[in-house]
């Protein structure tokens, strides 16, 4: 069930995202709530993978598509919870949209959440857990 609706005046929509994971026990099926918003113009690819320990199923699967040099350091405690990725071509832009304030919000708000950049669609993955 995809849900449509607007977050401060851009468009938004929240869905559930499964696949089949190669690597838990015998393909074991992985749920992600996604939270996708339409940014007003179009970014460089950036990934945000929290260290928090959660939604590890979901970083194995998108992280393939960077390699390990396309790993960015930003400052202060911003590495001791996320881990950057962005293209090689890109890396003065992400670091720009990556500015001090927007990462300080992230680390206030964002306890749980990967961050993706696509274009002009900004993703939020948060795991979902069964028990």
């Amino acid at each position: 069930m995809i849900y449509h609706g607007e977050y401060g005046g851009y468009p938004m929509r929240t869905y559930v995202y499964t696949f089949r994971h190669p690597f838990v026990a015998r393909f074991s099926r992985v749920s992600t709530r996604v939270y996708q918003v339409t940014l007003p113009k179009r970014l460089p690819h950036i990934f945000l993978a929290t260290k928090s320990g959660t939604g590890t199923s979901l970083k194995t699967n998108f992280l393939s598509h960077f390699d390990d040099d396309q790993r960015i350091g930003l400052e202060g405690n911003f590495n001791k919870r996320f881990i950057v990725y962005t293209h090689r071509r890109t890396t003065t832009d992400a670091l720009s949209i990556l500015a001090p304030n927007v990462m300080a919000t992230l680390l206030d708000r964002n306890k749980d959440f990967n961050v993706e950049i696509v274009g002009d669609q900004l993703f939020l993955y948060s795991p979902i857990t069964y028990s």
